[in-house]
């Protein structure tokens, strides 16, 4: 099996404090709910941001 390094980095876009975090099925898309009433969505190879979602 090959190991692949993964290196840490910060997302910013909340407010106020994350409450849930998922990866989607092929793991390239990260989802962040917060209290903010947002779920942000970033790339995760990049930590590139790709969305926001107003109002949950």
């Amino acid at each position: 099996m090959k190991k692949t390094a993964v290196m840490p980095f910060i997302l910013h876009g909340h407010t106020r404090p994350i409450t849930e975090a998922h990866f989607n099925a092929d793991s390239d898309l990260l989802f962040a709910s917060s209290s903010d009433s947002k779920v942000s969505k970033w790339w995760s190879m990049s930590s590139t941001p790709a969305g926001v979602f107003e109002g949950h």
